[in-house]
């Protein structure tokens, strides 16, 4: 699908941002969709995360395409949606992202957006965002960036969670330096 037949109403809820890739949510939108956010937060700090669909990989890029535009990405990775919480708390993130279509069919994604202290990111903020997706000119926002493993990402393969490290659980537990 054109993106400038994007229905934005259509792919933009309450709660998260939901369609089907490639049709009704492509890389483009996406990227439009991390402009949107970057302009509706105002420059803070973000952490990213996605689940496992396929589409996942792709999405995420792009979204942090149009985050970076105003705004500090942190991006942790392939993880559940609860520990992206907890990652955005643990980080000291003012929002998170999460890369997910939750419980739709493989052939959906989105992202469902929160801020770290406050919650989920919906209603009347959620409408502010489609509204600035809709006005996001692709030539001025297109970026073109890899994810940097941050050192959350290190310390994640290195916790009891990867199958392949070897460690203890007090890899989540707060440090002396961490207080």
């Amino acid at each position: 699908m054109s993106d400038s037949k994007t229905d934005f109403d259509r792919i933009f809820r309450a709660y998260d941002i939901r369609g089907v890739f490639g049709e009704n949510l492509t890389e483009e939108i996406a990227t439009k969709i991390g402009a949107a956010f970057a302009t509706f937060l105002q420059g803070k700090n973000v952490v990213v995360g996605r689940d496992v669909r396929i589409s996942g990989e792709k999405l995420r890029d792009a979204l942090v395409s149009g985050l970076i535009s105003r705004c500090d990405v942190t991006d942790v990775g392939v993880l559940p949606t609860p520990l992206l919480y907890f990652a955005a708390n643990r980080l000291s993130k003012d929002a998170g992202i999460m890369v997910t279509a939750s419980h739709n069919p493989p052939q959906w994604n989105g992202f469902k957006a929160f801020w770290a202290q406050k919650g989920s990111i919906y209603g009347k903020d959620m409408e502010k965002v489609r509204d600035y997706a809709k006005k996001i000119d692709p030539k001025t926002q297109m970026i073109t960036v890899k994810a940097i493993p941050s050192p959350y990402q290190a310390r994640m393969r290195e916790s009891p969670l990867n199958p392949t490290s070897v460690g203890t659980s007090t890899a989540f537990l707060p440090t002396r330096s961490d207080r």
